[in-house]
């Protein structure tokens, strides 16, 4: 089950990029650890302090002003109308929310599953299941009511080293990802990886690609490590 709406979210998110632009689509993945919070309380009742709760939703806002500091957004105000414009006028950015929700629903079951088998199996059938899932609908594309075969279409010439390298490190990430749910909440665990996640793609950045720090950077990692403290206090 956990494996199908995995691949139902991934197929949504892949259409969302392809009908709206990149910017304005993926800051709505930070709503990925909130969704978790909540289905974590109703299904496996990890209820989370009022603490911990605020250093959520203070990741929540770290994303967004991050992430849209290339939209020549210049206030918090007009943040959240750049916001609201995306979701009124992009329907990727619907799309990205509705895969949010798939993918945080799915988690308490993966945690669940952990009760009996490990991480490294339960990692391996997950991988499996959602190739043969991914394998079947691009086997049926031509009649798939996204399209044609361009949705699910990846072009592999010249890269095949890096797609072997990226299937390992996922594979290694989700065996890791399954080993923090058995010790800690999932909303937790989400959130501190939406946390690593920015910071690393900040220093990953500026230090390679010497992409500047603007205020919106540095107020966003800020506000990141403010959350972090509250979250794991």
């Amino acid at each position: 089950m956990t494996a199908g709406f995995a691949s139902l979210g991934t197929f949504l998110l892949t259409k969302a990029i392809s009908i709206s632009p990149l910017s304005s689509v993926i800051p709505f993945l930070s709503f990925l650890p909130f969704f978790t919070v909540i289905f974590g309380s109703l299904i496996l009742k990890e209820n989370l302090s009022q603490i911990q709760f605020s250093g959520l939703i203070l990741l929540v806002l770290a994303s967004f002003i991050i992430n849209y500091q290339g939209k020549k957004v210049n206030s918090i105000l007009g943040l959240f109308k750049t916001l609201y414009q995306d979701l009124t006028h992009e329907k990727g950015c619907v799309l990205v929310i509705i895969t949010s929700l798939l993918w945080a629903f799915a988690i308490p079951f993966d945690k669940l599953a952990m009760q009996a088998t490990n991480p490294i199996s339960h990692a391996l059938y997950h991988a499996l299941l959602c190739g043969t899932i991914f394998s079947i609908a691009r086997f049926f594309s031509k009649t798939c009511p996204w399209g044609d075969t361009k949705f699910f279409a990846v072009e592999l010439q010249g890269t095949y080293w890096f797609l072997l390298l990226g299937i390992i490190n996922a594979s290694f990430a989700m065996v890791l990802q399954f080993m923090a749910y058995q010790i800690s909440y999932i909303g937790l665990v989400e959130a501190g990886k939406r946390a690593v996640s920015l910071v690393s793609n900040l220093f990953i950045g500026a230090l390679i690609f010497k992409e500047p720090v603007n205020k919106f950077k540095f107020l966003g990692t800020l506000l990141i490590l403010i959350a972090t403290i509250l979250i794991l206090n």
